[in-house]
């Protein structure tokens, strides 16, 4: 630890050092940077990504390091990902709790990925959380695509790059989820295309889109609704009669099939016998304290969600007021509203080196012969980095049904067929392995498919040890399984 430190206090940039954070007392528990790199050169639209790195906790000069974006798009890899699943600090309901001040408590996350990572988190692209498009552009213009994405995180690795060297030797590896199986590879075929990362070895996505006109992610589809359907019943959401209906009535699920009068009947009819839920997660009682998790029927959630166009206004949202409560899989309700609450504090922005009140920005899908279906370019990648997909198999937002289908629709070779994978659900010494999920692994170049047993869209969330087990036996290059 002592050698990557080390280098870090003379080639790191040292303005973004963290040296305390509101709401947290004593020693920060492994060292950390937060700040903006600089992006726009090939987009043509300057700005500043938002970065907090945290170096791992275990071995900083040998352990790799992770990138972690959240999808949307518009949502924060540091709002989302770092503060309510896998990062270093949490913030919930017990962060209200004895607090001083009025500074809610950071609450130290036993299972963050920094135990086996040094974690990269971002908010991207330009106008998502702290991160701006620069003064000279004009809120209008401050526009983000699928393409200027991509061309912006490969900006931003080489401005991260250059200003922590010591991280070329280390092994490299992006993560996200949803809209993030649209991010990753189209990140990762532009760098490809740029030749200049080499310690890049590949990539996971958990609850991803694999298109914005193919699959879950094109919503109105006949694919689309095929995923609902499929997603209901496998969960008891509807009945095996109306299931017959449907197949009878909307097969096969093309885009035309499904447009038939008795079929629009029958996909309201499974709405209405659905009924209310959180999207993110079926079985979920936190009652929409998600952000974006609608307790709404499903084709309210496709009408909102099928938008080529995207407003994200401001950088740290108002808390919503929502009434806390405790989750059915027993993790503190309130992670999103206490992090707004927590993200608006002008002490928390200059412990993390931010400006606020950055103006947002719109995002606009595609140009969608760039990343309208992406399955050819998944199964390009996957012959030459290590990628695992993965899937909490409670979620209805992008459901494990589909992501299986899409995979199956590639044709690959298997090398080892579905099987259990267990682990310990708390990191206790007395606690015993049991069912995480389960995993298929492929004969090319170790493709992994795995789920997660209860978890939903956001899965480190709702299993943070099933989570965290699952990355470290990945990036070892073990089988889930062993």
């Amino acid at each position: 630890m002592l050698a990557l430190t080390s280098l870090l206090a003379t080639s790191a940039i040292p303005e973004h050092e963290i040296k305390s954070l509101p709401g947290w007392s004593g020693p920060l528990p492994s060292r950390q940077y937060s700040g903006y790199l600089p992006v726009g050169k090939t987009s043509g639209v300057p700005g500043f990504i938002h970065y907090w790195l945290i170096l791992s906790e275990r071995d900083p000069a040998s352990d790799p390091l992770v990138y972690w974006t959240n999808g949307g798009p518009g949502g924060s890899g540091i709002n989302a990902g770092l503060l309510t699943e896998m990062g270093q600090w949490h913030l919930n309901e017990d962060s209200l709790t004895n607090n001083t001040q009025d500074m809610p408590k950071l609450l130290y996350n036993e299972y963050n990925w920094a135990k086996v990572a040094s974690t990269l988190y971002v908010s991207q692209p330009k106008g998502v959380g702290f991160s701006y498009c620069d003064e000279s552009v004009p809120k209008s213009q401050c526009v983000n695509t699928d393409l200027s994405s991509a061309q912006d995180a490969v900006d931003f690795f080489h401005a991260f790059f250059a200003a922590y060297p010591e991280f070329k030797p280390l092994d490299f590896y992006l993560t996200a989820e949803s809209y993030g199986g649209i991010y990753l590879p189209t990140f990762m075929k532009l760098m490809d295309a740029d030749g200049g990362f080499p310690n890049l070895k590949g990539a996971a996505i958990g609850d991803g889109c694999w298109g914005n006109q193919v699959g879950l992610c094109a919503f109105t589809s006949g694919k689309a609704a095929q995923i609902q359907i499929e997603t209901y019943h496998g969960h008891s959401m509807i009945s095996n009669e109306l299931y017959t209906k449907l197949n009878a009535a909307c097969g096969p699920w093309g885009n035309d099939s499904v447009q038939n009068a008795k079929c629009q009947t029958l996909l309201q009819e499974a709405d209405e016998a659905a009924g209310s839920f959180d999207v993110y997660n079926i079985y979920d009682t936190c009652a929409g304290d998600t952000i974006g998790a609608w307790n709404k029927k499903g084709s309210e959630w496709n009408a909102l969600r099928d938008q080529q166009s995207i407003v994200v206004e401001g950088d740290v949202p108002r808390p919503s007021g929502l009434a806390l409560g405790t989750a059915l899989n027993d993790y503190p309700c309130g992670g999103d509203r206490v992090t707004r609450e927590w993200l608006g504090k002008p002490e928390v922005a200059a412990a993390l080196h931010v400006k606020t009140n950055t103006g947002g920005m719109r995002y606009n899908k595609g140009p969608m012969d760039f990343s309208g279906n992406l399955l050819p370019l998944y199964d390009t990648l996957l012959r030459k980095y290590r990628m695992l997909i993965y899937s909490g198999d409670t979620d209805a937002c992008v459901p494990t049904w589909g992501t299986v289908d899409w995979i199956d629709s590639l044709n690959l070779p298997v090398k080892k067929e579905w099987r259990q994978w267990t682990a310990p659900l708390t990191s206790s010494p007395d606690a015993k392995r049991q069912r995480a999920g389960y995993v298929k692994d492929y004969a090319v170049n170790n493709f992994t498919f795995a789920t997660v047993q209860g978890a939903g869209h956001m899965v480190p969330t709702y299993k943070p040890n099933f989570a965290l087990q699952m990355l470290s036996r990945w990036l070892e290059g073990k089988p889930l399984d062993s």
